[in-house]
């Protein structure tokens, strides 16, 4: 929650049109405000039309819309972000749903909940972001991480960073070390060095290049894989090593079995043999006694 229930409900002080002033304490609505500053334990109900200096310490924003923030910083956190822009969400500063929205970066131990749509340059060092349902992300890198994307664009993943579940959506570049965890559906371009996905699910990957591994591919389509890749787990290699398997040790036991007919129709011929020359030898002797 945002808001605890054992703060005090209070009258807000409106500011409309104000400019160069900061705020650190009491509760506030803001409309068409300019180069404002927020500190302390300072709360603001609404804000509309407004730009910000810094939002920082541990102030609170219930709803911006059509804003502009140059810094939101320390522990300050920011309900529904409408619309606007924002340079830099660092510290442990925290935005609970951004339905639309341009941000340079998001950086530190920073967190979003939901982005809805918009666009994000770099989700940087160990920010993170629970849900992308819509929108676009340039870069994710340097231990950085995305919980879910539902569906949306990343142009590279790279440095450690992790993209815990996909369901839908397009990776450009998946690269040095990064990871993503399950893929249901939707595409990677290039997937090389020593980046990993856990389980492939679905979709589609153009280039798998490098050390990169899969651990499990289910129903992935892998347009071109370099031998120094590999695949740990694969229902369809799977079932041909079992049926190459199969076919081998159906001709092993096929030789087996003619090489025992061929055993019983030498003994069957040898003792025949045998038999044969047995009552010639018992003649001769007879011959030789009436001599």
């Amino acid at each position: 929650m945002l808001f605890k229930r054992k703060e005090k409900v209070i009258d807000p002080i409106i500011h409309d049109e104000e400019s160069n002033f900061t705020l650190s304490s009491g509760v506030h609505i803001l409309n068409r405000c300019n180069n404002v500053t927020l500190s302390g334990n300072v709360i603001v109900l609404e804000s509309f039309n407004t730009t910000f200096k810094e939002i920082s310490g541990k102030a609170k924003v219930q709803m911006m819309e059509d804003v502009e923030i140059d810094v939101v910083s320390g522990k300050a956190k920011i309900g529904l972000f409408k619309s606007g822009k924002i340079r830099v969400v660092g510290g442990r500063a925290s935005i609970t749903t951004i339905n639309t929205c341009e941000i340079d970066y998001v950086r530190d131990r920073s967190t979003v909940g939901t982005i809805n749509g918009g666009f994000i340059r770099f989700v940087d060092d160990k920010a993170e972001v629970a849900t992308i349902t819509s929108g676009e992300v340039l870069f994710v890198r340097n231990k950085s991480r995305i919980v879910t994307m539902i569906t949306g664009k990343i142009t590279e993943i790279s440095g450690n960073a992790k993209l815990v579940s996909m369901l839908n959506g397009k990776i450009q570049y998946l690269l040095n070390d990064s990871k993503v965890g399950t893929m249901n559906d939707g595409s990677i371009k290039l997937f090389a060095d020593n980046s990993e996905v856990s389980t492939f699910n679905n979709g589609k990957i153009d280039e798998m290049l490098g050390r990169a591994i899969i651990s499990a591919n289910m129903n992935g389509e892998i347009k071109y894989q370099d031998k120094n890749t590999m695949i740990l787990y694969s229902p369809k290699e799977s079932e041909k090593r079992m049926s190459d398997y199969l076919l081998v040790k159906h001709m092993e036991e096929e030789s087996v079995e003619s090489s025992e007919v061929e055993e019983k129709q030498e003994e069957q011929l040898a003792e025949k043999t045998t038999q044969e020359e047995k009552p010639k030898r018992k003649k001769g002797k007879s011959e030789s006694k009436a001599k």
